[in-house]
């Protein structure tokens, strides 16, 4: 008898200690967080990017990774892991959905857990100061004060797409987080107000609307087919068709160049030539370049005066919209990657149109 009351005990004790080792971990989500690559991927590129964009299925995570990083900057608690963004003081942010109905429903549940258990979301139960309820929704919240690891209070305001971008002048802000696909002109008065600071504006949303302008300026001028139907086997190049040479300069953005062939007859454009690397010095990529046989660039007496064909000519595009979707780079006034310094090398027409730094979009899908 004693037995069977001494193993009753001990099975209660466990199942104490089991739900209570459940609590904390409730109360500490942010502590226990181990993301799966893709979303430590989103997170590091904060620490070059201004813009994120992580795209994904339903249920795959992607609002639990933008719930964490807002609670990792407003409380100041960064793991070990971390190579994203950081703020070193209290900040002030706002976090959106589409409606009021919906931010409730999915950021506010995220960073403080369902009603009537807040402080079981992202956001330490310990570290929540204050709640502010919205008004005319039901248990939706307006703003939380959180204490952040200096020992002042760090503020999120909860908003929705549905108040119009009018609501959102004014405010000066560190950083924003949109979950769900915002209209175009909600995103930009958005980016506005971080734009003081510089901070980063991150989204998270599953993609039901389409090539949208906002997933556009993300995705850049990305072709939506398949490889398998644009590839096709080696052919011989007839003389007469046309070949036209590009370039975009880059560093850590990578540099690239490629070689075009144009079929005019046909209207058919073949890619028959390409270059990418990050990191390399004008003469290599001068090398690399040179192996093509770029007799067909300048007349075979080698007098670049009597350089006629108009169509030949290498051309940067780095100046145009298609250089959206590139990863960031510093500015380029590294050496090497002077264009100037690759064109002399390449002996190629100085007709390049001229550069720029990459605009810090980073897109995870």
């Amino acid at each position: 008898m004693l037995e069977e009351l001494s193993t009753d005990k001990l099975r209660r004790a466990l199942d104490f200690a089991g739900k209570e080792r459940q609590r904390l971990i409730s109360e500490n989500a942010l502590e226990h967080y181990r993301p799966y690559p893709k979303q430590e991927q989103f997170h590091a590129a904060g620490g070059k990017h201004r813009e994120r964009l992580l795209m994904a299925a339903n249920q795959s995570g992607k609002t639990l990774a933008g719930g964490m990083e807002a609670a990792m900057h407003a409380t100041g608690k960064y793991p070990s892991w971390w190579k994203g963004r950081r703020f070193d003081r209290p900040i002030v942010a706002w976090v959106a959905g589409e409606t009021a109905e919906t931010s409730r429903d999915t950021i506010q549940r995220i960073l403080l857990g369902r009603t009537g258990s807040h402080g079981t979301g992202t956001i330490p139960k310990a570290d929540i100061i204050d709640i502010v309820p919205a008004r005319g929704i039901p248990e939706a919240v307006d703003i939380v004060r959180i204490r952040h690891v200096t020992g002042d209070a760090s503020t999120i305001g909860i908003k929705s797409y549905a108040d119009g971008r009018a609501k959102f002048q004014g405010e000066t802000l560190d950083w924003v987080w949109l979950d769900e696909e915002p209209p175009s002109d909600i995103f930009t008065e958005w980016l506005t107000r971080t734009d003081v600071g510089n901070g980063p504006v991150w989204i998270t949303f599953t993609p039901l609307l389409g090539m949208s302008e906002t997933v556009r300026r993300f995705l850049g001028r990305v072709f939506p087919v398949r490889e398998a139907d644009i590839v096709c086997e080696k052919i011989d190049i007839p003389d007469h068709w046309v070949r036209i040479g590009g370039m975009d300069f880059g560093w850590d953005h990578p540099f690239a160049a490629v070689e075009l062939v144009w079929d005019r007859d046909a209207d058919v454009m073949y890619v028959t030539k390409c270059h990418r690397l990050r990191q390399a010095s004008p003469i290599i990529h001068a090398a690399a370049i040179r192996s093509w046989d770029l007799q067909w660039a300048w007349p075979r007496d080698g007098n670049r005066e009597t350089w006629k064909a108009p169509a030949l000519r290498w051309r940067s595009n780095i100046a145009s919209k298609g250089s959206r979707c590139c990863l960031s780079t510093p500015h380029l006034n590294h050496s090497m990657a002077n264009p100037a310094a690759l064109v002399s090398r390449l002996a190629l027409p100085t007709c390049w149109s001229g550069w720029r730094p990459a605009d810090g979009r980073f897109l995870i899908t």
